[in-house]
């Protein structure tokens, strides 16, 4: 009893007068935060198997907006969310990702848009982890992953082969 009345009162945000009202914020609901980043997802680019090259710049600009969308979705959940774990796994996949693109940047001298095997098994392990925490989101909500983007992700049960 006591959560909920304390819940009620954290979303109160004001109280109107003479007359009375109150007002209050309603929690986002869980399935349209991730749908919204299911979308938010399915725009970049870098990701699609029949994108051709592979621009350094590019795709840590594209994986800083990724991550900060991931981290803009958890902020909206609720601490209880029951696919926070899943969010988080995915930004931790980002965001190692991430640090090994920098490191192959950095380690590169003539700048050619070659990536090394290490930083391809880096890429296909990322999408590995997105797409098994993306398909744990559609199992526990309901939030359908676009068709592309279970391709480009391999979004399957964890562990499956096919």
């Amino acid at each position: 009893m006591g959560n909920k009345l304390n819940e009620f009162l954290r979303r109160i945000t004001g109280f109107s007068s003479p007359v009375g009202g109150i007002s209050w914020h309603v929690p986002q609901d869980e399935r349209e935060v991730l749908y919204k980043l299911v979308q938010q997802l399915s725009d970049r680019r870098f990701l699609r198997r029949s994108h051709v090259g592979f621009d350094f710049y590019y795709i840590l600009d594209s994986l800083s907006k990724m991550r900060e969308n991931v981290t803009s979705a958890l902020c909206e959940l609720s601490p209880k969310s029951k696919t926070r774990l899943f969010l988080e796994n995915i930004r931790a996949a980002l965001h190692e990702f991430q640090s090994h693109v920098e490191y192959e940047l950095k380690e590169l001298r003539d700048l050619e848009t070659i990536p090394s095997e290490e930083l391809l098994i880096a890429l296909e392990s990322m999408r590995d982890v997105v797409g098994g925490n993306l398909y744990s989101i559609e199992q526990v909500l309901g939030v359908e992953v676009p068709s592309e983007l279970k391709v480009n992700f391999n979004v399957k049960k964890p562990n499956s082969t096919d």
